[in-house]
């Protein structure tokens, strides 16, 4: 079968899905970038936290407010992803 001069229908249809695809990754790879970037640290990196050997967790005199040991106590108990 011949093609028409005019038609030209299948390379659109392949621009565009490689367009949408190219778009859909450059996206994906900005949002994983993004979540990488902004992951908070470590709990021994926290200021005035203090990680022992044993894996617990205890504020410094700095941080003795109510409000910072219940958000260590908090973080620590249910991961670094959650604060």
């Amino acid at each position: 079968m011949s093609r028409y001069a005019g038609d030209d229908r299948p390379l659109t249809l392949a621009k565009i899905t490689l367009v949408t695809f190219s778009t859909a990754l450059i996206a994906s790879s900005l949002v994983l970038l993004i979540f990488t970037l902004a992951s908070p640290p470590a709990p021994s990196e926290w200021p005035g936290v203090l990680v022992h050997e044993d894996g617990s967790v205890s504020v410094s005199d700095e941080l003795q407010d109510e409000r910072s040991r219940a958000w260590v106590a908090r973080c620590s108990t249910l991961g670094n992803r959650v604060c």
